[in-house]
């Protein structure tokens, strides 16, 4: 909205300034004149009092103000990441999936399980006869932290080929798909998961769960 016209300036060419008693105001200030967080910087029409010493100080304070805003951000607030850093902390990152005979640490221990080795099959009736020979993984779980981590806390499953694996039980043997027992603080245990392969070369993997959450795998060609 322009700034209506006072009578006693409509000669003089300049409608933003209305006069009143001997004193000269400014009428009307252009949006243009503030910058960065409403900070304003002063223009000589501002005060007509002022002297051109008085007027270069405030203008060189203000000045000043608008780049340290610039500089450090709004409120002062340390500026973001890039998405360069972001994607750096993700790569370094602890991996979910493993290779076999990798370990994996965590806060309250280390799992690891191990290359696959040849293992006899028992006899079973009711095993698929295409499923011929047996691989064996060694599962180790340590604890690092200062309680027990309970053996039935933790479950072991496997896939062959995409598709669940049959796994094979033999207490005697130490064999099965459990921890034997607890883990004690500073100690580990281990035992031998062993799944039922075809004749050719399968892609296994083997999956390990703590509380029903965050599972990690392990995986490869046996």
């Amino acid at each position: 909205m322009k700034s209506a016209a006072h009578p006693a300036a409509a000669g003089s060419g300049q409608a933003d300034r209305m006069v009143f008693s001997g004193h000269l105001t400014v009428g009307s200030r252009r949006k243009s004149d503030e910058v960065g967080s409403g900070i304003h910087i002063p223009s000589p029409g501002d005060n007509v009092q002022d002297t051109g010493r008085e007027f270069m100080r405030r203008t060189a304070v203000a000045v000043a103000v608008a780049t340290c805003l610039v500089v450090t951000g709004c409120g002062g607030q340390p500026s973001k990441p890039s998405s360069a850093s972001s994607a750096s902390t993700s790569k370094s990152a602890t991996p979910q999936v493993m290779k076999f005979g990798e370990e994996r640490a965590g806060k309250r221990g280390v799992i690891s399980v191990g290359k696959p080795d040849g293992y006899d099959l028992p006899a079973d009736p009711q095993r698929s006869k295409e499923l011929t020979r047996g691989a064996k993984f060694t599962i180790t779980v340590r604890n690092t932290a200062k309680k027990a981590l309970e053996a039935s806390a933790f479950t072991f499953a496997a896939t062959t080929n995409g598709a669940a694996s049959v796994s094979i039980t033999d207490a005697a043997k130490g064999i099965g798909d459990k921890l034997p027992a607890d883990v004690l603080p500073g100690a580990d245990r281990t035992f031998g998961f062993v799944v039922a392969l075809p004749a050719n070369a399968a892609e296994v993997t083997v999956k390990v769960t703590y509380q029903g959450v965050n599972p990690l795998y392990w995986t490869g060609t046996a």
